[in-house]
């Protein structure tokens, strides 16, 4: 076999080793930049501050629900029988 034809084939046994090194080389720096970029991305926050939550207290909220049962009580003019 003259030179240049084996030079051709020791080219090909090469890339065929070197191809899927660089694919999983390339695989991996795709996955490698999506989660760079990912961690660095802004995330809100779940709850809102507790300055800005309007709570209500709860005897307040309590008195508010009896006097609400009450005037549903007054409204209904008859008692249902369970």
């Amino acid at each position: 076999m003259t030179n240049g034809v084996m030079n051709g084939a020791m080219n090909r046994k090469v890339l065929f080793l070197v191809g899927p090194v660089a694919g999983l080389v390339m695989f991996a720096a795709v996955i490698w930049g999506v989660s760079q970029l990912t961690s660095r991305e802004y995330k809100e926050p779940y709850k809102a501050p507790s300055a800005t939550v309007d709570a209500t207290p709860r005897a307040a909220g309590q008195a508010a629900e009896a006097a609400d049962a009450e005037s549903k009580a007054k409204a209904t003019p008859y008692a249902e029988v369970a």
